[in-house]
């Protein structure tokens, strides 16, 4: 009998949790709920550069130029990222689709609590909020007004609605830890990410704690190529 409802209540655990892809933001609103918790990433999910230079894949690209000098991963990220959030605080932004801003407020009208999570370090926080502002972007209005402390390694802040936790630490922990901690629990987690890895690791360690959990992996910035060149003409850093 034992074995019977460790099977059954694995298979549930299973059944209540998703990971989908998507190219289009409007696909969420079939996964919203009343007392749902939705989190979305910033960086190609709900911003992205108007230039090639100051796009995410820029980023990447600065800091595979350095592992190349001999530098590893970390040491590489850190070394750039200063430079990444300079640009960040002058380079054009716009949203993916035409329809995020309008996107991200019927969310937030129809489930419980609405927040960002992303992986930019605490040094972007002023810079993102200033972003999404220009946007027309308020997780403000929506976002849980309290959170339980959560514990890390490397710092964690929430301001404006938005969970900053850098790149160290795995977002699903993150998730794990504000529902372990959390008074009143919601049924449901949407996570919105162009990442796939960060929605795995969601997936990953909510698996026990009998919420249900839908990953919508947006695909929509990687119809666009990336163009090292055209991102060399345009840095301002030179």
């Amino acid at each position: 009998m034992a074995k019977f409802v460790t099977f059954f209540l694995l298979c549930f655990s299973l059944l209540s949790a998703e990971i989908i892809e998507s190219r289009k933001l409007e696909e969420v609103l079939n996964h919203i709920e009343p007392d749902a918790w939705v989190f979305f990433d910033i960086d190609d999910t709900v911003i992205e550069s108007e230039l090639q230079w100051g796009r995410s894949k820029w980023y990447f690209y600065e800091v595979q130029k350095l592992m190349d000098q001999g530098l590893d991963n970390t040491t590489a990220q850190k070394k750039f990222y200063p430079s990444w959030v300079e640009a960040q605080k002058i380079c054009p932004i716009r949203t993916p689709e035409p329809i995020t801003v309008d996107l991200v407020r019927k969310v937030q009208e129809r489930c419980d609590a609405t927040m960002g999570l992303t992986a930019r370090h605490l040094i972007a926080i002023e810079t993102t909020l200033d972003q999404l502002a220009s946007l027309s972007i308020d997780f403000k209005t929506s976002c849980l007004a309290q959170i339980p402390q959560i514990d890390f390694e490397e710092p964690i802040d929430y301001k404006g609605g938005v969970f900053f936790i850098t790149d160290f630490n795995k977002k699903g922990k993150v998730l794990r830890q504000l529902l372990e901690k959390s008074e009143n629990r919601p049924s449901k987690i949407v996570f919105i990410d162009d990442g796939l890895h960060h929605l795995v690791s969601a997936e990953k360690e909510l698996a026990d704690l009998d919420v249900e959990f839908v990953g919508v992996h947006y695909t929509k910035t990687f119809e666009r190529p990336f163009n090292s060149e055209i991102a060399e003409r345009e840095s301002l850093f030179k």
